[in-house]
């Protein structure tokens, strides 16, 4: 209910993928990573680096702070919803790459992987971005662009 209050109804689709991608950014990464160490998680080639695990730990955790913090006006938030799905599919790209490459990372690429994961982000985004901008079939056609 009070949900419904704050969020405008042309911005719910919009606010759930932003609350979406909070709750993976803040509980389930660090979740996966940190508590569970979880093998598809855990980069350990050479040697396993907790200096760097804690770091992006805490980047994904502001990261998603800030999610849910533009979940009540999206339209607000659109840099940042652009710049996560760049930054994402870039991001997993290279970790499919080393997993690919490194030795004993399989884990990586399989469901339940980071890979996978850091691919859904931009995949929610897109799909529920305000403005439609990456789902041409759903843009709104302006009048002077329907002749």
């Amino acid at each position: 209910m009070v949900a419904r209050l704050l969020i405008s109804p042309e911005s719910r689709t919009a606010s759930i993928g932003m609350i979406l991608t909070f709750v993976a950014y803040s509980i389930l990464y660090p979740l996966n990573m940190v508590v569970l160490e979880r093998p598809g998680w855990i980069w350990d080639f050479p040697a396993r680096n907790f200096a760097m695990e804690h770091m992006l730990v805490v980047n994904y955790v502001v990261l998603g702070l800030f999610f849910l913090y533009g979940a009540r006006a999206p339209q607000r938030f659109l840099p940042l919803i652009d710049f996560t799905i760049v930054f994402n599919i870039l991001h997993a790209t290279m970790m499919l790459i080393d997993a690919l490459g490194y030795p004993h990372h399989e884990a990586h690429i399989r469901l339940g992987g980071d890979v996978p994961a850091t691919y859904l982000i931009p995949v929610i985004l897109i799909v529920s971005h305000p403005r439609h901008f990456y789902l041409p079939w759903h843009r709104k056609t302006r009048p002077s662009e329907s002749r």
